[in-house]
């Protein structure tokens, strides 16, 4: 018979490829999160303080909670089998997420929870004792020693609940206190607007999760700006699979100039909100794609307000191909052929949307639009046939009339178009032609009288 060779892998090895699972500070405390809405918690919250001279950040909920026998079990390694069938509200995958999570931003993972009727308890790893030891040395520790955890003091666990610590975090290991604290409230920044969007269906409605960062309660991000004036919701289509029923919802955006500037704020800017149309895919309500067309559409500057909402339950991961870091998919041929009908729909709109709010702006009797269907091009001239302009021109000499006509024409062709375009496309809202300085224009005159006395 074939001798039976022992093939585990060294956990000194085994700790280094879990550390480089691919996950970065946020994609690492969305995962946390998901497990904290999976055990029924209302209120999260994250938090770095960043007057510590050994920075550590706190991941607590209260959730229901842990026992000691299932606080052990769950911090094993993949603990779940991926393929068994999940309840509709676990936003977990592999069972080995607060690990890998953890291990991808901190090299120690402290774990304390409490159940309601169970003593609380904790345990932790720590990568440099696996390392010198070469072993999976789960420590669990003892009522005197969760006493004894400093970050335990401010964040008491009163019925129940679970709080996670990171220490020893790499990306944290800068010896210039300054420094660090930039550091460290530029992760807390970006975090929050990351978690914002990617659980803003959690953060609303008569269920809703209050999720803190920095002590700090965070408002949800919707994406498709639902309820703004001008906002549209497009045709709505289900997909049924025999796993589960897969839901697609289309949306544009309103125009950039119906949107107040505080919202355009929060959402990052006009630049984060025009390159982010796309496909938005949510398992359990949770967003895992925010943007991007997959492959169903390419990227048009005209389509840059169109949104399309996918949701899926989380029975079908295996055929979305679902990541272990829940932060990429693959669509499934039917569902990718859905997707390339109804996409067309909310692009054509953000075109027209585009396109309605040009035409406003073209009528006017100052400029006149000159395109070219045949050539595909467009020019920009001054409108002649104002009425102001044409009684201005009447009381000047044949020579004054062309050399004011040399002028505009000169005004035409050196229309800073590109600038103006540049500027539309980072924020349309910094374009105020409403009011134009007096000084400046006397001056402009001025300089005009010159050429004609030249």
């Amino acid at each position: 018979m074939p001798e039976l060779v022992n093939g585990n892998p060294s956990p000194k090895s085994h700790i280094k490829t879990l550390m480089r699972i691919g996950y970065d500070l946020n994609s690492a405390v969305a995962d946390i999160i998901d497990n904290s809405i999976s055990a029924e918690a209302s209120e999260i919250a994250v938090a770095c303080p960043p007057d510590s001279s050994e920075p550590y950040i706190l991941i607590s909920d209260n959730g229901i909670g842990m026992n000691e026998g299932e606080l052990i079990e769950n911090m094993r390694i993949g603990c779940k089998d991926p393929s068994l069938e999940r309840d509709l509200k676990d936003l977990g995958r592999f069972g080995s997420g607060m690990k890998t999570a953890s291990f991808s931003q901190a090299r120690k993972l402290t774990v304390i929870s409490k159940k309601k009727g169970s003593n609380i308890c904790a345990a932790y790893w720590d990568i440099d004792e696996i390392e010198e030891t070469d072993t999976w040395c789960l420590k669990k520790l003892n009522t005197n020693e969760i006493k004894d955890i400093p970050q335990l003091s401010n964040n008491p666990i009163s019925k129940n609940g679970t709080l996670l610590i990171w220490e020893k975090i790499p990306k944290f290991f800068i010896k210039d206190h300054v420094s660090l604290e930039k550091e460290i409230a530029s992760n807390m920044v970006d975090l929050a607007k990351y978690i914002s969007l990617h659980f803003h269906k959690f953060m609303q409605g008569p269920n809703k999760v209050s999720i803190s960062v920095q002590n700090r309660e965070l408002k949800p991000l919707d994406p498709f700006l639902k309820g703004q004036p001008g906002s549209q919701d497009g045709p709505s289509e289900p997909i049924r699979t025999k796993k589960g029923k897969v839901t697609v919802n289309t949306h544009i955006l309103p125009h950039p100039k119906r949107i107040s500037k505080s919202l355009i704020d929060e959402h990052g800017g006009i630049d984060e909100i025009y390159k982010n149309q796309g496909l938005y895919i949510y398992r359990a309500n949770r967003l895992i794609i925010a943007g991007g067309w997959m492959g169903i559409s390419n990227t048009n500057i005209l389509g840059n307000l169109a949104r399309v909402e996918i949701n899926i339950p989380a029975s079908l991961d295996d055929e979305w191909s679902t990541d272990v870091k829940k932060s990429s998919m693959q669509l499934p041929p039917k569902v990718k052929t859905v997707l390339k009908r109804l996409g067309k729909v909310p692009v054509e709109g953000s075109k027209k949307e585009h396109n309605y709010s040009g035409n406003k702006q073209i009528a006017n009797q100052y400029w006149d639009i000159i395109e070219d269907e045949v050539k595909k091009t467009v020019k920009y001239h001054i409108y002649l046939d104002n009425n102001e302009l044409k009684s201005f021109t009447e009381e000047l000499t044949k020579d004054k009339k062309i050399a004011l006509k040399k002028y505009l024409q000169n005004l035409c062709i050196n229309l800073p178009y590109y600038h103006i375009f540049q500027k539309h496309a980072a924020d349309p809202k910094a374009i105020e032609q409403n009011e134009i300085d007096l000084d400046t224009f006397i001056k402009a005159r001025k300089e005009l009288d010159k050429i004609w006395n030249t």
